[in-house]
C-alpha cells in the first residue's frame, strides 16, 4: 500500500510541503517559538525537504530532515544535495541526547505504528526547554475513530485520535503543552483543490489513492469529522537555548 505523501497527484495539488497548509503553520510555529539564529532543528518526516529548506534559507537555522521514504529522500537530495537529509524512523532517531533546540513532525505523527515511542525520541533529542511542534489530523469526534484503522490507505486519516489522546501522548513522553490550535480551514482549503483536481473527493479516493469502495472512505471520514491541529510543547527542564 503505498503512502499518500508519496503519491505524485497529491503532491501536484499540494506543492513539495504535503500537508494541509503548507509552510503556513511552519511559520506561525516558529513566530511562537522565537528560536535563537542558528538554532538545531529537526523536521522528522520531511519528505522532499520542504520545511528544511524553509528553516534554513529563510530562518538560518541548523535544520536536519529525516524521512524513511527512500523515494522522496532521493527526489529531495537529487533537487537539494545541500540539505541535511537523511534516512531513518521516527521511533529510532540517529541522534544523540539533547540535541535539538525545537523538532518539527507535520502530518506525520498519525502515520507511525507507535506514535507514543516516537514522542519519547522526540522527547530524547530535544534539549530541556527545547520546543516540540505538532501538526497533524485528529478526529473532532474520538469514539468514530476506531473505523478509521480499517480504511485501504496509507495517510494521516487512518491514524487520527481526539485531542485528548494526543495531549496524554504528549505529556507521557516528557513534554508539557503550551498550545492547542484547531486550524481545520487549511484541511477545508485542501479538501477543496483535490475536489477541484479530481473532480470530487470520492474522485480523489479513486483516482490518487486506487480505492475502490470510496463509500466506506466517506462515510469513515463524515462520522470521525476529521479536523488539523497544531499543538506546541516544552520538553520538561530548563535549556541554554
Amino acid at each position: 500500500m503505498e503512502s499518500l505523501y508519496e503519491s505524485e497527484e497529491m503532491r501536484a495539488v499540494t506543492g513539495t510541503a504535503v500537508r494541509p497548509g503548507g509552510l503556513a503553520l511552519t511559520e506561525w510555529a516558529l513566530s511562537f517559538c522565537r528560536l535563537p539564529a542558528g538554532a538545531r532543528v529537526l523536521d522528522v518526516g520531511c519528505g522532499l525537504g520542504a520545511t528544511v529548506e524553509f528553516l534554513c534559507q529563510e530562518h538560518h537555522h541548523a535544520a536536519f530532515g529525516i524521512d524513511a521514504s527512500s523515494l522522496l529522500l532521493e527526489k529531495g537530495i537529487e533537487q537539494k544535495p545541500n540539505l541535511g537529509l537523511l534516512r531513518g524512523t521516527a521511533e529510532n532517531l540517529p541522534f544523540p541526547d539533547c540535541r535539538f533546540n525545537a523538532l518539527f513532525c507535520e502530518c506525520v505523527l498519525s502515520l507511525l505504528h507507535d506514535p507514543i515511542l516516537a514522542l519519547k525520541e522526540f522527547a530524547r533529542v530535544l534539549i530541556p526547554g527545547g520546543f516540540l511542534i505538532l501538526s497533524d489530523l485528529y478526529a473532532r469526534v474520538p469514539h468514530e475513530a476506531q473505523p478509521l484503522r480499517g480504511l485501504p490507505v496509507r495517510c494521516c486519516i487512518r491514524g487520527a485520535v481526539g485531542r485528548g489522546q494526543i495531549a496524554a501522548m504528549v505529556e507521557e513522553s516528557g513534554c508539557s503543552a503550551l498550545l492547542w490550535e484547531d486550524h481545520s480551514q487549511f484541511l477545508k482549503q485542501l479538501a477543496a483543490r483535490l475536489i477541484f483536481s479530481f473532480g470530487s473527493l470520492k474522485g480523489f479516493w479513486a483516482g490518487a489513492c486506487c480505492v475502490e469502495d470510496t463509500d466506506a472512505i466517506q462515510e469513515a471520514v463524515k462520522r470521525a469529522r476529521p479536523g488539523y491541529y497544531l499543538l506546541i510543547a516544552r520538553k520538561e527542564g530548563r535549556g541554554d537555548g
